[in-house]
């Protein structure tokens, strides 16, 4: 079967919905770029911040690409933008590899009626002079599956040490003693004790609060949702490494 391939580039503004929720609609390969700043009710963007989106719709694999991604002018962010660039690429990779695989084993999900797609968007971008942190939110969703799968993925970055930032950067747990202190924090907000044991939390912050995030089966069933637990820097400050308290 031969397949027509066009490539196309066009340059605007695309909402949320264009992004979060694509479709296949015909045979024609596109790939959108908007290099200018998106303005939404539900996402606040920090001064000085954009986001650069692009879309793209493979109909030889029934695959559909969006993702928006913050980014800054500012030649101290420009690591960091490279960085999660790089990250992002690595993760929308893996998911296209997965396709081919599925597609080798049976090409009829190409007729699926939505077909496979990768989705990546923010959800909060905080940033002060010492740091960003940024939550996104990776959806993907292979054809023929019941649903798609969630992730948070937290991305956050010293701007002064020009480095990623982990859990065990952020947070001095030295002690079982510190590990249960967390743990009980944590599952007070949730309810019941569905954290049980300690280990490289993803987390994302803002002025006054951190917020503990946890994937679609991570600590309780896909019913329940992704989760999100907040808590003050205040309650948590003697876990908090001094340069970032």
């Amino acid at each position: 079967m031969t397949i027509a391939f066009i490539l196309l580039k066009i340059s605007f503004l695309f909402s949320y919905n264009q992004i979060i929720s694509p479709s296949i609609t015909s045979s024609v390969s596109i790939i959108a770029k908007a290099d200018t700043a998106l303005q939404t009710n539900k996402l606040i963007i920090p001064k000085g911040l954009f986001l650069d989106s692009i879309k793209t719709i493979d109909s030889s694999k029934a695959l559909t690409v969006g993702i928006v991604l913050p980014k800054s002018g500012n030649k101290q962010f420009l690591l960091a933008d490279k960085l999660l660039q790089s990250i992002i690429n690595k993760k929308k990779n893996s998911f296209i590899n997965s396709v081919d695989k599925m597609l080798k084993e049976d090409k009829n999900l190409l007729q699926s009626a939505t077909g496979s797609m990768f989705r990546v968007w923010p959800k909060v971008l905080y940033k002060d002079k010492n740091m960003i942190s940024y939550l996104l939110i990776i959806d993907m969703y292979h054809a023929g599956d019941a649903h798609s799968k969630s992730d948070y993925y937290t991305f956050n970055y010293d701007l002064n040490k020009q480095k990623q930032i982990r859990f065990s950067d952020y947070f001095s747990i030295k002690s079982k003693a510190d590990s249960k202190f967390l743990m009980g924090k944590i599952n007070s907000v949730i309810g019941g004790n569905k954290l049980d044991k300690m280990y490289d939390l993803d987390f994302n912050i803002n002025t006054k609060t951190i917020f503990f995030n946890f994937d679609d089966y991570e600590i309780a069933g896909y019913a329940e949702g992704m989760i999100r637990v907040p808590i003050t820097k205040k309650e948590l400050l003697y876990y908090i490494k001094p340069e970032y308290r």
